[in-house]
């Protein structure tokens, strides 16, 4: 399950170049490529996202939630699990 609030500019990009790793597409949405994007790169995946959001996938195989964000002053991304695992990068 993913809830998406905001916009991932490149979203057709993903789209793209997921097929050729076995990913199926039901929809031309960009909340559909995060769920993607999570399945082939795991938290990695926040990394590869460009745009302004927010989501939350319920990951059900590692029973975790995962949350991440771009803020939109600095433009910084962080990733946090309940588990305490987080991640963030510097603004660019």
């Amino acid at each position: 399950m993913v809830i998406l609030n905001g916009e991932i500019y490149n979203f057709q990009e993903l789209q793209a170049s997921c097929p050729a790793r076995g990913h199926v597409f039901t929809t031309r949405s960009d909340t559909e490529s995060i769920v993607h994007a999570y399945e082939e790169w795991g938290l990695d995946c926040v990394a590869r996202l460009r745009g302004m959001f927010a989501f939350a996938i319920w990951d059900d195989r590692k029973r975790r939630l995962v949350l991440a964000r771009v803020t939109a002053r600095a433009r910084s991304r962080s990733t946090t699990t309940p588990t305490g695992s987080a991640s963030s990068s510097p603004p660019r």
